[in-house]
């Protein structure tokens, strides 16, 4: 039997990432001074006898963690061809000091127009992810570019720079801090 490239590629699953930018940021904060609440009730609940607090304020735990998931827009991205990556690139260069800088890529223009190339659901417009690029907050904007970004080398493939902490393509481990024990061990 001999190889068909068309139909190889036709069944082959794309690699997706999803990410998700809240629309009610004040959750969050809202959520987490219920928490820090939350503690202080069981401590005191496990204390003094009364009649338990910690209960009531989990329920209202619950109902923000709700709140929150319904705030959340989600966004997918998919790898595309490797051809189609590197045109993305050679379009939007890196220019000036960032050239000087060694870097890639046009970090103004690059982001939403991989964004916008490689958007699943929903599907961008390059307007409309160049929009969100550029007023959405820095740590929504970022999610956003760099979950179009891994899906175009996965988890493992990613740069260090962009990827942080993870698997990493020597060792196939984590790269971080061994634990105290795994730690102790080596060094004994």
């Amino acid at each position: 039997m001999s190889f068909n490239v068309d139909e190889f590629l036709q069944e082959r699953v794309r690699r997706t990432e999803r990410v998700a930018v809240l629309l009610r940021q004040d959750l969050i904060d809202e959520r987490d001074q219920l928490l820090r609440e939350l503690m202080d009730a069981k401590a005191l609940d496990e204390r003094e006898n009364r009649i338990p607090q910690a209960p009531k304020i989990q329920k209202r735990v619950d109902a923000l963690n709700e709140q929150i998931e319904a705030s959340a827009q989600w966004f997918e991205f998919g790898e595309i061809g490797r051809y189609e990556y590197e045109k993305l690139l050679r379009r939007y260069p890196a220019k000036g000091a960032d050239k000087a800088s060694d870097m890639v890529w046009d970090p103004e223009e690059f982001p939403p127009a991989l964004m916008a190339a490689t958007s699943v659901d929903p599907k961008l417009s390059l307007a409309d992810a160049t929009k969100l690029f550029r007023q959405l907050p820095r740590g929504d904007a970022g999610r956003l570019f760099n979950a179009a970004l891994s899906a175009q080398f996965g988890p493992g493939d990613l740069p260090l720079a962009f990827s942080g902490t993870g698997r990493t393509r020597t060792t196939g481990e984590k790269s971080g801090t061994a634990d105290l024990e795994e730690s102790q061990e080596a060094s004994s």
